[in-house]
């Protein structure tokens, strides 16, 4: 184990990411399923949700790899940080954020309001969420610390 992966900070970082890989599963699960009812699938707001949320797993994906790739390298290095908090997490947020307004819309459809499957989606999705901004605060405060960290070096 190198001294990165023994920072409570970044551990709880990745462990929060690997979490959310158990979800993004489970949320992928549940919209195929649900693509699969032609009532579902061809509804606009559904097929806008699905293609936000798969591009939020791109962005999630890839900040999942640059934490690992900080990992490997054994740096701390506050710029990294940032890039990975700016560049890959605070644009997955923002993907998941216009997918959440698309299925908000789709699950505001009364037909679509009463139906279990949906509903378990939106409580995954609202975990995920919950989850992802677990990931920006602790990673923001890696960032404020690194950064003072530096300055008084």
């Amino acid at each position: 184990m190198n001294a990165l992966s023994a920072d409570p900070d970044f551990a709880s970082i990745m462990s929060l990411m690997a979490i959310q890989n158990i979800r993004i599963f489970a949320a992928y699960s549940k919209i195929y399923a649900l693509a699969n009812d032609p009532s579902i699938g061809y509804n606009n707001q559904f097929r806008e949700f699905s293609l936000n949320f798969i591009q939020y797993v791109r962005y999630h994906s890839g900040s999942e790899g640059f934490g690992r790739a900080i990992d490997a390298a054994q740096t701390n290095h506050p710029a990294l940080f940032e890039k990975m908090l700016d560049g890959e997490v605070v644009a997955a947020a923002e993907r998941l954020e216009f997918a959440i307004s698309n299925l908000e819309l789709f699950v505001r459809e009364l037909r679509f309001l009463r139906n279990p499957d949906v509903m378990a989606l939106y409580q995954e999705i609202t975990a995920i969420e919950e989850n992802q901004l677990k990931i920006i605060e602790i990673l923001h405060e890696i960032v404020s610390h690194r950064s003072q960290t530096n300055l008084l070096n």
